[in-house]
């Protein structure tokens, strides 16, 4: 009987609450509101789900913090054709945001 190696990553630097707020805004940048998942968000920090809720009781509160970033990062987009079409996709998220505050 072998040995078991570990198929993931691990993440060298300390994972703290800032760090899983600014992976989420790139996850929702990336993927969308439906790609911000515990276990999407996980991966791309290289660790696991319970560590994250660890900082950060559920989605709702993870969205909470990440809007105002998302909210600056659209406030000072280029003014652009693509910029009408990208607010409109990200107004439901912010609605969703504001409604569970």
């Amino acid at each position: 009987m072998g040995t078991a190696k570990r198929g993931s990553e691990r993440r060298e630097d300390a994972l703290s609450r800032a760090r899983i707020i600014e992976a989420a805004v790139e996850l929702l940048d990336d993927e969308g509101e439906s790609g911000l998942t515990f276990r999407a968000l996980a991966t791309r920090l290289a660790t696991g789900a319970g560590a994250i809720y660890w900082h950060i009781a559920n989605k709702n509160e993870l969205l909470a913090h990440a809007y105002p970033f998302v909210r600056k990062l659209a406030t000072h987009l280029p003014k652009h054709d693509d910029l009408a079409e990208f607010l409109a996709g990200i107004e439901p998220i912010l609605t969703g945001i504001e409604a569970s505050r």
